[in-house]
């Protein structure tokens, strides 16, 4: 099925656009605690050379005036949220010379400023929910950070940001125009086919399964963790990187060949073993992300399409480690 599209240049000023229900999730958190910084996406680089800073920003508003979600807010209207796009294809963009730091105290001193930036407090009825500053730390030396609101882009989208932004960017100091495929379907025609959809016989039929699928879920996860949890959730949480050996790389390959799994099959049966480890707790739960993108005509359009799913898995202590990636197999291809 190829997605509806307006062939009225107009509409979009004139017809009031719905939320996704991607989207509404989002809103209602964000309206639960106005400008709540759990939901902006993040995203540092270290950049070197003679940067141009204006053609850097000329770049980025034209990746913006591409795609409609990068100038979306959402205002009520009659009492609803809804989706406008504004005809202003400028981010917020500021540059930071801070050379005039000591040199001894500099990349901390950006540090912190790039930390309190990535929590800005962003009104989701007012724009630009797009905000850039780039950060000049020497001559040929800069920090950039771009920071997004999730209700207008995703991990995949910040990938197709980047791109074009790059693209348009080395375009412009050959002095020459970028060469950037069309948007073929723009954030809000896939909002209405959902809205379209929604109406189908088989949007009950995902409620009936979803609904037997998470009854008497567990409300918590206990995990012995060495503080006690806060009586309001601060969000401050962390992040550890860490590189698989070879060898065990190639015998977890091995594995999922055998069991006929993908090797997130594996990793995912194996965090549910951690985590009845930790908790003695056979219900699991454990939430994972899907690109959400189902028609290929999605793959270049920059919005929020990701979702959660839950994954309930049973992780018995009579069940051997195959038993249980076989039940994580079922659950996840249902």
């Amino acid at each position: 099925m190829v997605l509806p599209r307006s062939t009225d240049p107009s509409a979009t000023s004139t017809r009031v656009i719905p939320l996704s229900f991607a989207q509404e999730r989002l809103w209602f958190l964000d309206q639960l605690e106005p400008g709540n910084p759990a939901y902006n996406l993040v995203w540092a680089f270290a950049l070197s050379g003679d940067l141009q800073e204006s053609i850097l920003e000329e770049a980025l508003t034209e990746v913006v005036r591409r795609h409609e979600a990068l100038r979306t807010t959402f205002p009520l209207i009659d009492g609803a949220p809804t989706q406008q796009i504004s005809p202003d294809p400028h981010a917020t963009f500021h540059v930071l010379d801070v050379r005039q730091v000591s040199a001894t105290v500099r990349e901390a001193h950006v540090h912190e400023l790039m930390r309190q930036e990535a929590r800005w407090r962003f009104d989701v009825t007012q724009g630009p929910l797009v905000r850039v500053t780039l950060y000049r730390l020497a001559a040929r030396e800069w920090r950039l950070l771009l920071v997004l609101h999730h209700l207008v882009c995703d991990a995949w989208s910040l990938e197709i940001l980047l791109q074009e932004w790059i693209a348009g960017y080395v375009a412009r100091l050959r002095g020459q125009p970028p060469q950037l495929p069309a948007v073929t379907v723009q954030y809000q025609e896939f909002t209405r086919w959902q809205r379209e959809e929604a109406h189908q016989i088989r949007w009950s039929q995902q409620l009936a399964y979803w609904g037997k699928q998470l009854a008497g879920c567990p409300p918590l996860l206990d995990l012995p963790t060495d503080k006690p949890r806060p009586a309001v959730q601060s969000f401050e949480g962390s992040r550890v990187s860490f590189t698989l050996p070879q060898d065990l790389t190639s015998a977890l390959v091995t594995l999922s060949r055998q069991e006929r799994v993908t090797m997130f099959m594996v990793l995912l049966a194996a965090f549910h073993t951690m985590l009845f480890r930790y908790t003695g707790q056979e219900d699991i739960v454990v939430g994972v992300p899907v690109a959400g993108r189902t028609r290929k005509e999605l793959e270049k359009t920059i919005g929020l399409f990701a979702n959660t799913l839950a994954i309930r898995v049973n992780c018995s202590s009579t069940l051997s480690f195959q038993d249980l990636l076989r039940q994580v197999r079922r659950v996840v291809l249902e």
